[in-house]
């Protein structure tokens, strides 16, 4: 289990070295059974039934603070091409690793932190779902190894933990006659037009 903010390619890097020292590694294969940028936990929501024993947390407080935060979530004006980077880095990371990395479930697909919301009024296509309707109908069926080189990266920080990253995720899927390339910035594009085009 690895929860928002992890070091997912380390994780993978990880559990294929781990496999390899076992001789696993072509019998075991990893499965994201559920991953969403948006997290599924919020403070004190698991421990419903000792939240007044060991906080002394009224009824008043869970619904106004604990279950408010939950419901933000079902306003989508928070949700930002900053979900659909994520997702897309998620995805490029899952078919670099395809060999070893073979489901990824997005959960939940609709409602909540879903790709898709509903309400009496109609549905709202939030910025996930576009990444998942560009990658099912314009990737083919294998994906090449890539070489990268002289990356730009940029660094922050998560919880005091500094992270680095590259500034471009790129993928290419074949199908024998035609290349798909998935080129994703991570950051804004005049800071890396004069490196990459």
């Amino acid at each position: 289990m690895l929860r928002t903010g992890a070091d997912i390619c380390g994780a993978i890097d990880r559990v294929r070295a781990y496999l390899t020292a076992l001789g696993l590694e072509k019998q075991i294969k990893i499965a994201f059974d559920e991953w969403n940028l948006r997290g599924w936990w919020h403070p004190n929501l698991m421990d419903t039934g000792e939240r007044s024993k060991l906080r002394n947390e009224d009824e008043a407080f869970y619904r106004n603070s604990v279950i408010a935060e939950r419901d933000k979530n079902d306003i989508n004006s928070v949700y930002t091409m900053a979900d659909a980077v994520f997702s897309a880095s998620f995805l490029n990371t899952c078919l670099r690793n395809c060999d070893l990395v073979r489901m990824a479930c997005f959960s939940p697909v609709v409602n909540t932190r879903g790709a898709i919301f509903t309400h009496e009024n109609g549905v709202v296509l939030r910025p996930q779902y576009f990444v998942f309707e560009l990658y099912a109908n314009l990737l083919k069926e294998t994906v090449l190894d890539v070489w990268k080189e002289d990356v730009p990266t940029r660094s922050g920080c998560i919880r005091d933990d500094v992270k680095t990253v590259d500034t471009a995720d790129i993928v290419i899927t074949y199908d024998g006659k035609t290349l798909k390339i998935i080129f994703c910035l991570k950051t804004p594009p005049d800071r890396v037009r004069r490196r990459y085009f």
